[in-house]
């Protein structure tokens, strides 16, 4: 063979051959120029990327570009970016490079659900590791997920610069069309001058693709695709999928901006932006664009841009270049408040509406002086802004944002006064639509109107009751009455969500129909207060499952909210998760001002004292009473401290006095069940009732004990309150009476009372159908029953009422699904048909288990690996068995982890803990045939061993 046909086939290198000291394992991947592969470094003893130039290809501008990309790689050194380590021209072009285990971002966005916090992260060290090549001189020239490996520890590499750019070459201002086409920026189809915001522009078209899982143009033809990307803007982020920040979508927006002046200035910007974005600071895309045009507002127009950026900069950093402590917090956060004061004294007009928005965001927490003051002001010139603006359609837009951020100051308290020209905007939002014959942006301001007359009618009411001397107690009630009926027949007629979240603050429905409105404001809308107030709902009803998904929403939506890293704090110490819970309410201490910071203190003091930590409780209790001495805020402060006072000195034996009325919740908080049952006897709160009930019963059946007393009462409880007036109250008397029916429907001794009720849940199902929950819990009831299909349907119903519940409703549905894939044989079955069938479960189980670590996935692959003879595995059967958590595992599910480890231990030949965990099911389900059976062949194993 002579030399160059050797050499032109070369490159192709199969596992087992060497190339100069590299033992070639595989092919990682293969490009138009070269081929890439996994090797081992014989003289370093560890493996490496090794790129083949393809000598078939070996050209001027080839090599050229060979060359392009060992040098960019050759002077850059971050820990994002790929790392060279040889470089060579014998027998072929090469070089060698660090080996990433792991997927490319593309293979994770199409394998996993990312979440925005993941995703932002991981953009954000793209971002860092591009400025690091930016600021070499080096454009990459083609960032797309493909180019970008994410290792097994979550860190992304930056790799392949054959495009590669010197930013002080003659290349950069004649570009010609190379890279991937739907990552190219405008000017690089137009052949303009480019420079790195070519790749903060393909980077932004990366995170565009990774949040909604397609690309923001995606013409197959060249020419349209390239149409498209010059003049069409993308479809917003939040049209597609509504769960995504505001926030995310600007950020986004700016990076694929048309115009280069308008992107990010340099990639360090974008990525300080994706880390304000997870800690809820403000966005430098917003912040310096509100700046730049107050600047040139006061005619500084003149000023260059570099003294403009520095100007914004500074404005930036006045809101975080502090760090407070505990220690100094007050003379910290009282300069502070005093520069971001004057800030908002001195600026413009136009900026007011944004002004507002930021002080409705901060009130509360970390500020004492008079933010609220500050509202009238800002107030007045957002109101003179929206008379200025004349009677264009876009002044609507105004109107309502003006509008729905009153709303927003409202529930959380900033604003107390409810006029502030609310009636006056809205009247001036319905002449602009009318005269533009806008009938739905009429209705809907009308909705607003409606809110306004309500108020005006209670404000009616109340001058009435003070004028009043005799009866007043009975006009007192009578007014209440007329108040909710006039609630509800407004709450018929409202599309807006800000509205329902405002009629669930009203104190006339606090305990009426508050859950029913705020599932609708959080259906509607998409606003963390939404999620934050439905949380606090849910949390200050018992219901911990839903107040725990509803708490991370929150803060997803706003990395700082105090009220939700709270919030989360109390769920997680409920579901004792301590060490996670103390960071929240580090994160809070740290971090926060805020009045009733005693809460927090009061947290913590519970927190260690369900853990015995006597001296970190005592201390902080100390810095609640010290806190509320200087700044005070918490009404009740005193009764709560001395309720602490007690539980800390009687830490151990938990024998102290305590009123009635305050010791089945003080008891339930602290994982005390059984003390707090008994106290439900003639306990007032029905909420707090069924939750004693819910947490006593699952106890007892974990233990398997029966409980069948405390079942019949639990069970009668809810059906008794299920006659309720009160919405919420029907509600949680329907979740919990089917909580308690999967937990005993199949138990005999309760088969012909349950049957002679059953009508009742059922109309309640029926008066509930528009929200999750009627769904959601009846799911779980037909789960207990092994009715899987049902279970399939009725998890699609609960997903559309409730997409905020969408993952966990999913994996109920999804272990059901595949089940029932599992267990139901369609007649007529081939049995490539059956294991196609089985593939899908198990191909199912294993993302379940590996992405979610879901306990039940875990037991069905358990089953699998004994049971399917495609799969059959004992050992692998052994470790997902091991795997599963059974505190983490719901009731609905221990019949059949039982069952299954039961046939584990068979298959072992371990047949006395077969017949133990058989006669545990046996208890769960006393009728069950499947567990009769199998525990007599389980004895009959038995004695047959015993005989050998």
């Amino acid at each position: 063979m002579d030399k160059n046909n050797t050499k032109q086939n070369f490159y192709q290198l199969t596992p087992g051959k060497k190339f100069r000291q590299y033992r070639i394992d595989g092919v990682i991947g293969q490009g138009a120029m070269g081929v890439v592969y996994k090797v081992f470094d014989q003289h370093l003893q560890r493996h490496v990327a090794l790129k083949v130039l393809q000598s078939t290809f070996i050209g001027e501008k080839e090599h050229k570009q060979f060359v392009r990309e060992v040098k960019a790689i050759a002077n850059l050194n971050h820990d994002n970016i790929v790392k060279l380590f040889e470089v060579g021209t014998e027998p072929t072009h090469y070089f060698t490079m660090e080996y990433i285990e792991g997927e490319t971002l593309a293979q994770v966005i199409a394998n996993e659900n990312l979440s925005h916090a993941a995703i932002v992260r991981i953009v954000s060290k793209i971002a860092l590791g591009l400025y690091h090549a930016h600021v070499k001189g080096i454009i990459h020239g083609d960032i797309k997920p493909d180019n970008i490996m994410i290792t097994r520890d979550r860190e992304p590499k930056i790799m392949d610069f054959g495009l590669a750019k010197d930013n002080n070459s003659s290349q950069v201002s004649q570009s010609g069309i190379q890279g991937t086409p739907a990552y190219l920026a405008p000017e690089q189809l137009q052949n303009k001058k480019v420079d790195k915001r070519v790749d903060i522009y393909a980077l932004g078209v990366t995170l565009y693709r990774s949040l909604v899982g397609k690309l923001p143009f995606t013409e197959k033809n060249y020419v349209s695709l390239f149409f498209q990307i010059i003049n069409e803007t993308p479809q917003k982020l939040r049209s597609i999928d509504s769960s995504i920040p505001s926030d995310l979508e600007l950020i986004c927006e700016k990076c694929m901006a048309k115009s280069p002046q308008k992107r990010y200035a340099n990639a360090r910007f974008l990525a300080r932006d994706l880390q304000n974005f997870l800690v809820g600071r403000p966005l430098w895309a917003e912040s310096s664009s509100k700046v730049l045009h107050f600047i040139k507002r006061d005619n500084l127009f003149w000023i260059p841009e570099a003294v403009v950026v520095l100007v914004a900069i500074l404005y930036w950093c006045s809101f975080w270049l502090s760090d407070p402590q505990i220690d100094s917090v007050y003379d910290k956060y009282n300069k502070k408040d005093i520069q971001v004061l004057t800030w908002y004294d001195n600026s413009s007009q136009e900026n007011a509406l944004y002004n507002l928005k930021l002080l409705t965001i901060r009130y509360g927490y970390e500020s004492h002086l008079d933010w609220q003051g500050k509202a009238h002001g800002i107030v007045e010139k957002i109101y003179l802004q929206i008379q200025n603006a004349g009677q264009s359609p876009q002044t609507i837009d105004i109107v309502y944002d003006y509008l729905q951020t009153i709303i927003e100051a409202c529930v959380s308290g900033f604003i107390t006064d409810k006029k502030f020209y609310f009636n006056e905007v809205c009247n001036q939002g319905i002449r602009i639509a009318k005269k533009h014959k806008l009938v739905d942006d009429q209705n809907k301001l009308k909705e607003f109107q409606k809110i306004y007359e309500l108020h005006a009618k209670f404000e009616e009411m109340n001058n009435e009751l003070e004028n009043i001397k005799n009866e007043k107690e009975k006009k007192k009630q009578e007014y209440s009455l007329k108040r909710r009926v006039m609630v509800d027949e407004i709450a018929q007629h409202i599309t807006n969500p800000y509205l329902y979240l405002h009629l669930a603050n009203l104190d006339v429905v606090q305990t009426w129909r508050c859950e029913e409105f705020l599932l609708k404001a959080v259906r509607l809308g998409d606003n963390y207060r939404f999620y934050d107030r439905l949380h606090q709902y849910y949390l200050n009803h018992f219901l911990y499952e839903e107040a725990a998904i509803l708490s991370r929403k929150t803060i997803a939506k706003s990395p700082s909210s105090v009220v939700g890293h709270y919030n989360l704090a109390r769920t997680l110490i409920f579901e004792e998760k301590y060490r996670e819970a103390l960071l929240h309410l580090d994160f809070i201490e740290k971090n926060y001002f805020n009045l009733q910071k005693e809460l927090m203190y009061f947290e913590k003091v519970h927190l260690f004292v369900r853990q015995k930590k006597r001296k970190e409780a005592i201390k902080s209790l100390e810095n609640a009473k010290k806190w509320h001495e200087n700044y005070g805020g918490v009404p009740d402060f005193n009764v709560r401290y001395k309720i602490w006072q007690q539980a800390i000195k009687h830490m151990h034996d938990e024998n102290f006095a305590i009123a009635p009325d305050k010791a089945a919740e003080f008891y339930f908080r602290m994982g005390k069940i059984e003390k707090a049952y008994t106290y439900t006897e003639g306990l007032k709160n029905p909420f707090l009732c069924f939750a004693i009930y819910r947490e006593i019963l699952d106890k007892r059946f974990r233990e398997f004990d029966s409980a069948d007393k405390i079942w019949l009462k639990a069970y009668n409880y809810a059906i008794e309150h299920l006659r309720s007036k009160a919405f919420d109250v029907r509600a949680a008397a329907y979740r919990h009476a089917m909580l308690f029916l999967s937990t005993a429907y199949n138990k005999i001794q309760h088969r012909k009372y349950i049957n002679s009720t059953l009508h009742k849940v059922r109309e309640a199902y029926t008066e509930f159908s528009d929200y999750y929950f009627a769904h959601f819990y009846k799911a779980r009831f037909e789960k207990a029953n092994n009715r899987y299909e049902e279970v399939v349907v009725l998890c699609n119903k609960a997903k559309n009422l409730a997409p905020w519940y969408k993952e966990e409703i999913e994996l109920l549905q999804k272990i059901c699904f595949l089940r029932w894939l599992n267990y139901h044989e369609e007649k007529g079955m081939t049995l490539e048909q059956k294991r196609h069938r089985v593939s899908v479960a198990h191909k199912l189980a294993v993302n379940m288990a590996r992405n979610n670590n879901y306990a039940p996935a875990h037991n069905f692959l358990q089953y699998i690996y004994l049971h399917n003879k495609f799969y059959e595995n004992v050992d692998k059967a052994i470790y997902h068995s091991q795997k599963i958590q059974l505190e983490l595992l719901p009731v609905i599910h221990l019949f059949d982890f039982y069952y299954d480890r039961a046939l584990l231990y068979a298959k072992q030949k371990m047949y006395d803990k077969a017949i133990e965990d058989m006669e545990k099911c046996k208890k769960i389900t006393p009728d069950s045939e499947l567990a009769i059976n199998s525990l007599k062949n389980f004895r009959a194993q038995k004695q047959r061993q015993k005989k050998r």
